[in-house]
């Protein structure tokens, strides 16, 4: 028997079920929180389209990005070119591991992946019958470009709207390193 109080004695194969019960609320909590924010992800661009405005959605996400960063910035240990780094803060901010966004292509200014990680907002576009190219174009591309300008503001980010999910396996992203006067610039 394992006292687990001083009141409750467990013998160990109750103790593996109350771990086993202890995981599974751990893993019903994730799905609770995927699925937040999925609904909220959906009202966002159920919202977007009607008023034909996506900046609300864009704002938002870059405003949560900003704040993390300042929040975190002094122990990302973030290294290697700033392409590198700005890939690397992606992965970190959105909680990714490397192994799902492998990079295919690497130099000293550009750094090109394919993302199979689970995404809210794939979710979201397969749930609501939305178009990914329209709506990771319009929603969220502006707000990873300015997240991205936090590592060098000569960055830029680009998705190859040809290899995007559900319409391919993956997501192919890229960025890299722009002349100063190619760099895009939106203002929050």
């Amino acid at each position: 028997m394992i006292l687990l109080s001083k009141f409750c004695k467990v013998s160990p194969l109750e103790t593996i079920h109350s771990r086993r019960f202890f995981a599974m609320i751990a893993v019903v909590q994730t799905m609770d929180d995927d699925n937040n924010k999925i609904g909220e992800i959906l009202e966002l661009i159920a919202e977007a389209k009607k008023n034909n405005d996506w900046s609300k959605i864009n704002t938002s996400v870059y405003k949560k990005r900003k704040e993390w960063y300042e929040n975190n910035k002094n122990d990302l240990d973030l290294r290697g070119t700033d392409v590198r780094k700005a890939y690397n803060l992606l992965l970190k901010k959105l909680e990714i591991n490397e192994k799902e966004v492998p990079i295919i292509y690497e130099s000293e200014t550009k750094i090109t992946w394919r993302s199979y990680n689970w995404c809210p907002v794939l979710e979201a576009c397969k749930i609501g019958n939305y178009c990914t190219k329209e709506v990771c174009k319009k929603g969220w591309e502006k707000s990873t470009q300015e997240f991205i300008k936090l590592i060098n503001p000569n960055l830029q980010f680009t998705r190859n709207y040809d290899k995007i999910r559900p319409y391919s396996q993956y997501c192919e992203e890229s960025i890299e390193l722009l002349k100063n006067e190619k760099s895009l610039n939106y203002i929050y």
